[in-house]
């Protein structure tokens, strides 16, 4: 388990053989094996003398733009405006303009997780996620200190069961949901519990959300370790 301040869905794609929505040029290259970042590739529409160039940390110029325009470049989907490589691989990881901004704004030096495509700042801190969740239930209760119950995104199948109705998500359902705001889940949580008038989640990994899920008793999070117990105090899922 771990406890994450609640961030809006900021979350990453494998950049695939798709439809090319635009092109990207590499900015800067780091190469480096500690970040796990090869090169930040920047869609061509934010190359442009009234962008700062990230390496200058000024306006870039016109013969700066050329000179990108005349190196390799990567071929972005729809929506799509950042890229990051992993060092040393032929993969690359794409981002949407707000995860974009999140890391192309950070002071910090991020990490690239090589595997999920998720960013992190050295110590751990999430700036971008693997994958975005939803509120399956909300609680907003002070009684057991739970606000709402997300959910990973790719639950929300009529293969599911809705926690509500306790039964199979119909169409109609599934599309309230994923209307309402997404919040950034990690790519190794099944489900997070939001803490009860606050931005804090707590989220869970398959194991976890397992015994969450099956019990049939109402049940309890410690807002500050994340412990999880019935009414009566018998411990569901433990704190670390």
């Amino acid at each position: 388990m771990k406890k994450i301040l609640a961030a809006a869905a900021l979350t990453t794609t494998l950049l695939t053989a798709s439809a090319v929505a635009e092109t990207a040029y590499p900015t800067i290259a780091l190469n480096n094996a500690d970040y796990g970042i090869g090169s930040v590739y920047v869609a061509e529409s934010m190359i442009t003398t009234d962008a700062t160039n990230p390496v200058t940390v000024a306006p870039y110029t016109a013969e700066e733009i050329a000179a990108l325009k005349a190196g390799g470049s990567v071929e972005l989907e729809e929506g799509m405006v950042l890229a990051l490589s992993v060092n040393g691989t032929d993969t690359i990881w794409q981002y949407g303009t707000e995860a974009a901004d999140a890391i192309l704004s950070h002071a910090d030096p991020l990490v690239l997780n090589a595997e999920t495509g998720e960013v992190t700042t050295m110590d751990g801190d999430y700036v971008v996620f693997g994958q975005s969740a939803y509120a399956g239930i909300a609680l907003n209760s002070a009684d057991y200190s739970i606000g709402s119950v997300y959910y990973a995104a790719d639950y929300f199948t009529t293969d599911h069961v809705n926690p509500v109705t306790v039964a199979p998500y119909t169409e109609e359902e599934i599309a309230a949901v994923l209307e309402t705001d997404a919040i950034g889940m990690p790519s190794w949580a099944t489900i997070g519990l939001s803490v009860n008038g606050t931005d804090d989640v707590w989220f869970y990994d398959a194991d976890e959300a397992a015994k969450i899920l099956a019990s049939a008793d109402p049940l309890v999070l410690n807002a500050e370790t994340g412990e999880v117990t019935t009414m009566d105090g018998t411990v569901v899922v433990a704190a670390e």
